[in-house]
């Protein structure tokens, strides 16, 4: 999947998009505030907090109980935020 604006482009891999289409056949009140939070990270991406261990470099954006991984790429532009890992807190970081 991927979002396309102006100053920015956003990516999942393929296992952030699995996910998504994973959880979208239980429970479609998640995802949407999963996709709403995604779309909040070019305007807000300096309020995340960056990770460290086998995350070191990424941010990580927190909606309920659910985490997205994500780094962003300043290096060109339209710049990119690509989404890395979406899941529950209590399994992303294991």
């Amino acid at each position: 999947m991927s979002l396309k604006k102006d100053t920015y482009n956003i990516t999942l891999t393929p296992s952030a998009d699995k996910y998504l289409k994973h959880l979208s056949k239980r429970n479609k009140d998640d995802v949407k505030r999963i996709i709403d939070t995604i779309k909040e990270i070019p305007d807000n991406q300096y309020n995340y907090k960056s990770l460290e261990g086998k995350f070191k470099g990424a941010k990580r954006a927190r909606t309920g109980d659910y985490r997205i991984i994500f780094t962003i790429n300043k290096k060109n532009k339209p710049f990119e935020i690509r989404i890395h890992e979406i899941g529950l807190r209590k399994n992303i970081y294991k």
